[in-house]
């Protein structure tokens, strides 16, 4: 036979029953759902959990004349209940006198949704004008909702929670003043008060589990009197406007990358001719190898005829003093270290992790970017710099390097190339009354005015040529991060750029140089080396032993085996991109089989460039190297995660 207590907890409206001492001692599903909750979570929790504290009081009596003024036993009393994450919901309580299985009195509690507000009241059902709101309401090509005086949401389209991503019972009766968003409460404020007001950005669904970029136009609804009775709302899906935004922003990306490729190959064949002169140096103070030399690496645009390169086989043994040795070693580091440098700040362009902000000291990406652009200014004007000491901002650094490399490109093509003596760019940053100011300046031809009043528009350009793209991002960049960006004429002539943002409470301090790090002493270590590039998985290998046992695997799936096997190590140095088996997919097959090795992966990168690599980067705590990395740092942060060994015997 069925026991009351299944019938309850299949009814479609909510139960609680609640004792005398205000502790819920059942809760069906329906209740459950509507709160958010899981009928376990509600019972023996204090009915205070799910009231707002304005209806908490100290009286006397049964629940629903403790909480509510006066409720008859069977007629409804409209108040909110709080949902889970923190707003409420505005439902009818009836409340009915039940006795407990112990002989003691309890408060039945029926939680009811109110019905939508803007259905036809009775004797409207044959009126035209009303069946043609209605149609119009339902089926408009936005999300519309409609809230009452006290901002509770009466009434929604379907369009409206599709946008959601919830139900229309779940958003009816919603608070929206209670909503987690300050930027939404305070639009549905203005409404009340009379006032239109806008939101765009992101809403996350308190009665769902979507986030939806969304753009809100909220406008009250005013009685003859001038009395608010309300307020309606439009609301529109702005995904595929932001992911277009986002295509364009890559795509001005790349066309600013190709503007300054030419000046980035010249910069990078530079130190590479003198690490490989430097090297070839080295190799013939050492003399020829035991073995022979190895072969010079193939270059197919090489001149067939042109003499190889010289190497230790076509040179006498040399009898250089070591210090030579040391010399030519350490200028080649100095240029790799330098082409290094060089792609660490196109990586820093190029990356498309703009979304993650930090706080930033704008000195950083203005250094990038104007390393980036130099060879482009080069020919065009000198670069006069003025940076004073700024507060951070809280922003994504690629796109402040983006933002930086625009301008000052934009700088540049405003000059005409061949007299850099006379033309001059400047850049300047201060703090100025809680923004940070950062300010490009050119002696460029300056901004016509049939172009000033659209300058910051998508496709707008005087440059033969040009995608009309660049101010229009900069102006989106600067947007997002809520500052802004005006053109203003120059000091004696050209352009003024200039750039506010708001500071954040801490002012920035110059990043230490940190040099190269002695190999530190300390107990040997069992290390697993896990890299696809031979090469690299040998140097290490080299590096690090003695005093540690390294063992070598090129293949993500050999180290799998291996570890799945039982081997034992103290650091495992894991590269995070693999073909075979990639450094996250490793990491988590380990982490499901050995917990224990989990902490001890270290993982070496070239760059995280996409976004399930981003992702996870972010997601775990293990250290990271980027490559390239020196012995010294290598060493260190073997020691520093290790796990200790126990000494045998």
């Amino acid at each position: 036979m069925l026991d009351w207590e299944t019938l309850v907890d299949v009814l479609p409206d909510g139960v609680l029953v609640v004792d005398g001492a205000d502790i819920v001692r059942l809760a069906n599903r329906s209740a459950a759902a509507l709160l958010g909750y899981r009928a376990d979570e509600l019972v023996g929790e204090a009915i205070t959990k799910i009231l707002p504290p304005r209806h908490w009081c100290t009286g006397r009596g049964a629940f629903g004349r403790r909480w509510f003024p006066d409720p008859q036993e069977g007629e409804p009393v409209v108040a909110p209940i709080v949902f889970r994450r923190g707003v409420e919901i505005e439902v009818e309580w009836t409340f009915i006198e039940a006795p407990l299985l112990e002989g003691a009195t309890a408060t039945l509690a029926l939680l009811r949704r109110r019905q939508e507000a803007l259905r036809p009241q009775q004797g409207e059902g044959d009126s035209a004008a009303v069946r043609i709101l209605r149609l119009v309401f339902e089926h408009a090509p936005v999300g519309v909702f409609h809230f009452d005086e006290r901002g509770v949401l009466t009434a929604c389209n379907e369009r409206f929670v599709e946008i959601l991503g919830s139900t229309r019972q779940r958003l009816i009766g919603l608070a929206l003043p209670t909503l987690p968003s300050a930027e939404i409460q305070a639009c549905v404020h203005a409404s009340l008060q009379g006032h239109r007001a806008h939101y765009e950005g992101d809403y996350r669904a308190v009665t769902g589990t979507r986030v939806t970029p969304v753009r809100v136009e909220f406008e009250p609804i005013l009685a003859s009197d001038g009395r608010v009775l309300g307020g309606v709302g439009l609301a529109e899906d702005i995904s595929e406007r932001k992911g277009a935004e986002r295509r364009a922003a890559q795509a001005e990306r790349l066309a600013s990358l190709g503007t300054l490729a030419a000046g980035v190959v010249h910069e990078l064949q530079n130190p590479l001719a003198f690490v490989v002169a430097n090297l070839d140096l080295a190799l013939r103070a050492l003399g020829p190898a035991e073995s022979g030399p190895p072969a010079p690496p193939s270059d197919p645009g090489a001149d067939r005829t042109s003499p190889s390169p010289a190497s230790p086989a076509s040179s006498p043994a040399s009898s250089a003093p070591p210090d030579t040795v040391r010399a030519s070693v350490e200028n080649a580091r100095e240029g790799a270290w330098r082409v290094a440098t060089i792609v660490r700040d196109l990586k820093a362009f190029a990356r498309s992790d703009e979304e993650i902000r930090r706080p930033v000291n704008v000195h950083e990406p203005l250094e990038v970017a104007m390393k980036l652009a130099a060879n482009h200014l080069r020919h065009r004007a000198t670069l006069q710099r003025d940076l004073r000491a700024t507060r951070l901002v809280r922003a994504s650094e690629p796109r402040l390097v983006q933002l930086f490399v625009n301008l000052l490109l934009n700088a540049s093509e405003a000059i005409a190339e061949g007299d850099a003596a006379h033309n001059v760019v400047s850049v300047t940053t201060r703090d100025v009354e809680g923004e940070v100011v950062v300010s490009v300046e050119d002696t460029g031809k300056g901004i016509t005015p049939e172009l000033r009043d659209h300058l910051f528009e998508p496709f707008v350009t005087d440059k033969p040529g040009g995608m009309g793209l660049g101010l229009a991002i900069c102006h989106g960049v600067v947007a997002s991060l809520g500052g802004t960006i005006k053109a203003l004429a120059g000091a004696r002539r050209g352009t003024r750029f200039e750039v506010r943002l708001p500071s954040s409470e801490v002012a920035a301090q110059p990043r230490p140089r940190v040099a190269p790090s002695s190999p530190p002493s300390g107990a040997s270590r069992r290390v697993l080396v896990v890299d696809d590039e031979e090469r690299l998985a040998e140097t290490i290998r080299m590096a690090l032993s003695p005093p540690h046992d390294v063992d070598v695997c090129t293949r993500g799936r050999d180290a799998l085996e291996r570890l799945r096997a039982g081997g034992d190590y103290d650091v495992v140095l894991c590269d995070l991109m693999m073909p075979d088996l990639s450094g996250p997919d490793l990491f988590e097959q380990v982490k499901a089989i050995r917990p224990e090795l989990a902490e001890r992966f270290v993982f070496l990168t070239g760059g995280a460039f996409t976004r399930r690599t981003r992702d996870f980067l972010h997601g775990v705590p293990n250290p990271r190297l980027e490559k390239p990395f020196d012995l010294g740092t290598l060493e260190q942060i073997v020691q520093e995660s290790a796990v200790l060994r126990t000494p045998e015997g």
